[in-house]
């Protein structure tokens, strides 16, 4: 397909696919991120609370994160 192509419009072609080839990854890393972020935060916000849902004291809550 690139062969009846100049050697211009295959370079734009080339950048082209490698600039929607680099949005993706971005677009897919950052994604990731957000879920990775909010389980750490749903982690945390069960950290610091008893079994029975009570919420534990800060010293409580300091040598938990601190075991883990």
């Amino acid at each position: 397909m690139l062969s009846s192509l100049t050697t211009s419009e295959a370079i734009v072609a080339s950048v082209l696919a490698l600039v929607v080839i680099a949005v993706s990854i971005i677009f897919f890393a950052t994604l990731i991120m957000v879920v990775v972020r909010r389980e750490r935060i749903s982690s945390l916000v069960n950290h610091g609370e008893h079994a029975d849902g009570k919420q534990k004291s800060l010293g409580e809550f300091f040598r938990s994160l601190r075991k883990k």
